[in-house]
């Protein structure tokens, strides 16, 4: 607009119709205010008084100074309102609540658990961290930065989840691989071995781990438990057939006793040299003593 004075009515109609588009303009419903320039040189509008200022100008300004201002919200936190030191503070408050609420929620997971969980956890915990903080208003400019700071620490503490649930997903299968692994060295050293009852050992304890031992490490520690449980089948087997192979030379020449010198039977005798002799040539020339009876195959199930 244009300042009142005794200007030529063309020169006024120019300037009340020539917006500037870096003035300042407001929406209020589906009326928008727009100021328009009301002096060629705007330097000098601070040192003109309203009476010199066009009716219009100043009355639209006044819109805007109202409509600014309806737009204008302080913050009240309990009946009272805050100033600027305040208000930082008080917004450092709400996001150290907020990531207080994170890590109770987090801490809901029971570590260890899966990878994927862990990340169910983390979207579920950030998601009611954010509709939390979505409550508060504090303008577009503050959210947007304490939501980007939310998320950085919502990351560090995530993290923080990530190395202790490796920790313990770690300490768990350690744990359980070491408990199995003593129980295969045990049934190494049964005085009666028995194959039926290795292999129902052999399957409960890979069972269990596989129950048992969960999160990140779980992956590495089945490979160790596989090549462990391999190595002690193998084991077993090679000392049950040297076991079964001595106990059938053993018995051979107990037979051979018997038929010659006890029960004096002829056919028992031979017979009893003919095992000795297929056991201690054909097998030893042919096949080894380790794989003449059982060979080392893993069970189903594992």
């Amino acid at each position: 607009m244009v300042a009142r004075g005794g200007r030529s009515p063309a020169r006024r109609r120019h300037r009340l119709c020539r917006p500037v588009s870096a003035e300042p303009s407001a929406v209020v419903g589906e009326i928008e205010l727009i100021l328009f320039q009301p002096h060629l040189q705007r330097t000098k509008l601070c040192d003109m008084e309203d009476q010199e200022l066009d009716l219009l100008y100043v009355k639209k300004r006044d819109q805007l100074k109202e409509v600014v201002a309806s737009m204008i919200k302080p913050k009240i936190v309990q009946g009272r309102t805050l100033n600027g030191t305040e208000f930082v503070s008080f917004l450092g408050q709400i996001l150290e609540a907020l990531k207080k609420v994170y890590n109770e929620r987090m801490g809901r997971a029971g570590l260890p658990v899966s990878v994927d969980k862990l990340q169910q956890f983390h979207d579920l915990a950030k998601d009611e961290a954010r509709r939390l903080f979505n409550k508060q208003h504090f303008g577009k400019h503050h959210a947007a930065q304490s939501i980007f700071k939310l998320d950085e620490e919502i990351k560090k503490v995530y993290r923080n989840f990530g190395q202790a649930n490796e920790y313990q997903s770690s300490k768990l299968c350690e744990a359980r691989f070491s408990e199995f692994e003593d129980k295969m060295e045990h049934l190494q050293v049964l005085k009666l071995p028995s194959m039926a009852k290795f292999d129902a050992g052999f399957l409960l304890c890979n069972q269990s781990f596989e129950m048992d031992c969960v999160g990140p490490a779980k992956e590495s520690y089945q490979r160790r438990m596989s090549k462990m449980l391999a190595r002690s089948r193998a084991l077993f087997i090679k000392e049950y057939n040297n076991k079964l192979f001595n106990w059938l030379v053993i018995f051979s020449l107990v037979m051979v006793v018997i038929g010659r010198f006890l029960i004096k039977f002829f056919l028992l005798e031979v017979a009893a040299w003919v095992l000795f002799a297929f056991l201690e040539t054909y097998t030893r020339l042919f096949w080894s003593s380790e794989s003449l009876y059982y060979k080392s195959t893993t069970p189903s199930g594992t």
